[in-house]
């Protein structure tokens, strides 16, 4: 039955009885006897054979779904026993923007290779819907993120917050009404911005020029939220990649972008002030993203425990 199976997944794979024949090194004959012998032990036709190339029935898609439900539980069975004898060893992928693979995981990171030297860990720093597709490709075991995924597809584990200002330089803060509300650096990093207001009137915001990210950004999403509930349309003078990209020309007297208490802490000599936002918009969790029903290995457990130590505190 088994090898009746990987027949046929090689002919929905090739579209052709023939190519599947090849690529098996069978000869077609035997590979459609195998074939008929499958559909009539399951009591269907698994193919429709008028059509070319061959596209599976209704059977034959919950045949192909049940296949691909069985290799994976025995690629997640060989990866368990694998880890379970090999303990530290392997590898271990990881995904993340610029903004988490350069300036939340470092501390971690060398932690980590202090601890599992042995682990080799490989770094994909990308926007997030690239980082999602590769690790539903299996080409990422984790990914680190902001966003809300679905919990049906996902695994969601929660590992720390930062809290969103909003960057703007201090003249155009000055010219538009709003540097009563800026607060300094130091008052970011101590938590004093915890008794300080948010700005009254958001609308004072409207004539300022915003650095923004790509509308596929969850941050994005979150900043047109922001807008909405200020009652104007943002004049866009840059569209940038990345968060790290916005908050560094934020600091160079560009515009107005929004920037987390982790990167304002890394730039001592910028002439911006910050704005307190409403926590709705300001408070960003972390967490650590992998496959649903994916067997997580010792080394991905252990990276996750290490993340939630160090970036909890």
């Amino acid at each position: 039955m088994q090898q009746n199976l990987e027949y046929i997944l090689a002919i929905y794979e090739t579209g052709s009885i023939r190519k599947a024949a090849e690529r098996l090194h069978i000869t077609q004959p035997a590979l459609s006897i195998a074939l008929r012998k499958a559909e009539e032990s399951l009591g269907s036709p698994l193919f429709d054979r008028g059509c070319h190339p061959l596209e599976l029935t209704p059977a034959g898609k919950i045949c192909l779904d049940g296949i691909y439900q069985m290799r994976r539980i025995e690629q997640n069975m060989k990866a368990a026993v694998r880890d379970l004898s090999e303990l530290n060893t392997g590898s271990l992928r990881i995904g993340g923007t610029q903004y988490f693979i350069s300036y939340i995981l470092p501390p971690v990171i060398r932690r980590y290779m202090q601890l599992y030297p042995e682990v080799e860990l490989q770094l994909s720093e990308a926007d997030s819907p690239l980082n999602i597709k590769k690790l539903l490709d299996h080409q990422l075991d984790l990914m680190l993120s902001t966003r809300e995924y679905d919990p049906g597809e996902f695994e969601v584990c929660p590992v720390s917050q930062s809290t969103l200002f909003l960057s703007v330089p201090r003249d155009l803060a000055r010219e538009s009404g709003v540097l009563p509300w800026g607060l300094a650096r130091e008052e970011v990093l101590s938590g004093a911005y915890l008794s300080r207001e948010t700005l009254p009137d958001p609308s004072r915001l409207a004539g300022l020029p915003f650095i923004l990210l790509p509308p596929e950004s969850g941050l994005r999403k979150r900043s047109m939220r922001f807008f909405e509930n200020a009652g104007f349309s943002p004049k866009t003078v840059l569209c940038v990649e990345q968060l790290v990209t916005a908050y560094h020309l934020s600091c160079c007297q560009i515009g107005a972008a929004f920037a987390p208490d982790s990167l304002i802490c890394r730039n001592a000599g910028a002439d911006v002030v910050y704005l307190k936002l409403d926590p709705s918009i300001a408070v960003c969790r972390f967490h650590i993203v992998t496959r649903k029903n994916h067997y997580l290995s010792n080394a991905a457990q252990k990276f996750i425990a290490l993340c939630q130590e160090e970036l909890s505190r």
